[in-house]
């Protein structure tokens, strides 16, 4: 770990007080928050880059709720496609005429 030197801040009471539920909420220190936010900065990390971030994290969290509810909505779907076949399947099982010809049933449609 690198050498830390003692800084002082000041800041605004809404802010420390944002940035105490943060640190607790994320289970780190304020220190370790603050270092993050120079470290971003330093590295060129702009408010507007973490805003559009945050944007488009929340845009690809919906898509995938909303893909998420397409592929159950496709799940009971097929079920039920298969479950309508299955039952075909066994009308046909049942039909002496099926039995008869081998187990193909030859229909005609016009």
């Amino acid at each position: 770990m690198a050498k830390r030197k003692l800084t002082q801040v000041y800041l605004d009471d809404d802010q420390k007080v944002a940035l105490d539920k943060l640190a607790h909420d994320q289970g780190v220190s304020v220190a370790e928050l603050i270092r993050q936010s120079v470290d971003m900065t330093i590295d060129g990390v702009t408010p507007e880059e973490l805003q559009q971030l945050d944007a488009m994290s929340r845009k690809a969290a919906d898509d995938i709720a909303v893909m998420r509810d397409s592929l159950r909505n496709m799940h009971v779907q097929y079920r039920h496609f298969f479950e309508q076949i299955n039952k075909q399947r066994q009308v046909a099982l049942d039909n002496p005429a099926y039995k008869e010809q081998g187990g193909v049933i030859h229909e005609h449609y016009s």
